[in-house]
């Protein structure tokens, strides 16, 4: 074995498992937190990544091995796409009752199916014939051989739509969020934008699988830069999860599973409604704002203080439309700004900067309020 091949096969998988023993401590430690769906998701992606890059080293070193996990192999080269779009899905999901489709997952189980149909019908050794010939028909089944050598262009296809995917599902979540949350740092989810970016550059990897035999591919220097964006990958995603670097719109479905079967707890859930609202006044409201001063909370959403005043977030995002002229973000940072200004003439405060007093006053950060005060000029 090469050195360059030992290292494109060995670093990613390096991370993966590193990135899997991260996300798994986390979620132990955070068992009972109940915001643990999209570290769960990506404690199953970052399992299929480990299966994928080992699947590389068995393929060339291990190949009857790999004949047994062919169509397993199949089946998380594919996932791989599916589940981060599934962890987008529930970043980005302000509505509680949407559900992820469980149609994403037929179509992956379908063509895995197929392949081990083939399996159990075509000989083990016409099997390790086809995995010998390393992308050249090399005598068997070629119905076998088409199929189980269909990987790499399956996973192109795959990456391109969920990519596209993911970028339609990110734009249209921030067109909205800021009607639900007032924390723009973290409910932009800029730095998933970023990854996605990342994931273009990675696109053409299926690509050399295909065009250049497969012993070459697999040591090439261009496999070798984009392994190296892959590490970097798998660092970001993990470090913004585990800094809980997002909303969660999502905590009712702390305790479902993967395929989304779980029991409504909906009198536990934060997302709960309560069954009957009650009318509130401008007065009442910024009474309630000014006296309890629930803006201070950063990371306060529509939701939160909907339950405050006893309401749903349907009636209180239409009574601050209505109201006020502007949606439940761009009040929440009035009301910031406001504070603001109210401390910056306390003596107490002196000496203090005006990023100190922004933080303060549940900014979340400096950039966030010079952000809203940029707009609040225009």
């Amino acid at each position: 074995m090469d050195i360059a091949t030992f290292a494109n096969i060995f670093v990613p998988l390096s991370a993966a498992v590193t990135c899997f023993v991260i996300v798994s401590l986390y979620l132990f430690h955070d068992r009972y937190n109940g915001r643990i769906t999209p570290a769960r998701i990506l404690l199953y992606y970052f399992g299929c990544c480990i299966v994928n890059w080992s699947s590389v080293y068995a393929y060339f070193y291990w190949p009857s091995i790999f004949v047994v996990l062919n169509s397993f192999v199949l089946f998380t080269f594919i996932m791989v796409q599916i589940l981060f779009y599934k962890f987008l899905f529930h970043l980005t999901r302000t509505n509680p009752s949407e559900r992820f489709s469980r149609i994403h997952h037929l179509l992956p189980i379908l063509i895995a199916v197929f392949l081990t149909i083939l399996m159990l019908i075509t000989p083990f050794e016409l099997q390790l014939l086809s995995i010998l010939g390393k992308g050249k028909f090399n005598g068997g089944s070629y119905l076998f051989f088409l199929v189980s050598n269909s990987k790499m262009p399956i996973r192109f296809v795959f990456s391109v739509v969920y990519t596209v995917l993911c970028f339609i599902r990110l734009y249209k979540y921030r067109n909205q969020v800021e009607h639900y949350s007032a924390n723009y740092d973290k409910s932009s989810l800029g730095w998933v934008k970023t990854y996605l970016l990342l994931a273009l550059s990675l696109i053409p990897i299926p690509l050399i699988g295909m065009l250049l035999p497969r012993d070459m591919a697999v040591g090439s220097s261009l496999l070798t830069v984009q392994c190296l964006v892959i590490v970097f990958q798998y660092s970001f995603l993990c470090f913004h999860t585990i800094i809980h670097n997002y909303i969660s719109f999502d905590d009712a479905d702390s305790k479902c599973e993967l395929g989304d079967l779980c029991v409504e707890e909906s009198q536990e859930s934060s997302l709960a409604e309560p069954s009957s609202k009650v009318n509130i006044t401008k007065a009442e409201f910024e009474e309630y704002m000014v006296k309890k001063r629930p803006f201070l909370n950063s990371d306060l959403k529509l939701v939160d203080l909907a339950g405050q005043l006893n309401t749903n977030r349907t009636y209180l995002s239409s009574f601050i439309n209505s109201a006020y002229g502007m949606n439940f973000s761009r009040l929440v940072n009035h009301f910031r700004l406001m504070e603001l200004k109210r401390l910056k003439q306390l003596k107490s405060m002196e000496g203090r900067t005006e990023k100190e007093l922004a933080e303060m006053v549940g900014f979340g950060s400096y950039r966030n309020f010079k952000r809203f005060v940029a707009q609040d000029d225009c």
